[in-house]
């Protein structure tokens, strides 16, 4: 991890309750469907936790890297 990317990395941990999610039916079961961030509750944690030099673009990089990977994948 380069240390540019550092500020980008805490703000998308801590926007870890503000992801959009759907539950579906998939077969027997029922699966989590991740859709994205909620960018409203992104941006209170950005203004109150402090977040204010992280570049939003830079969030949404983030955002686009980690929605494949929690919705499986490669799995």
């Amino acid at each position: 991890m380069w240390s540019c990317n550092w500020p980008a990395l805490t703000l998308l941990a801590a926007c870890a309750t503000a992801w959009r999610t759907a539950e579906v039916v998939a077969g027997d079961r029922m699966i989590t469907i991740y859709q994205g961030l909620s960018y409203a509750d992104a941006d209170v944690i950005i203004r109150r936790g402090g977040h204010e030099a992280v570049a939003f673009s830079d969030l949404q990089a983030m955002e686009a890297a980690a929605l494949p990977v929690l919705n499986g994948a490669g799995a």
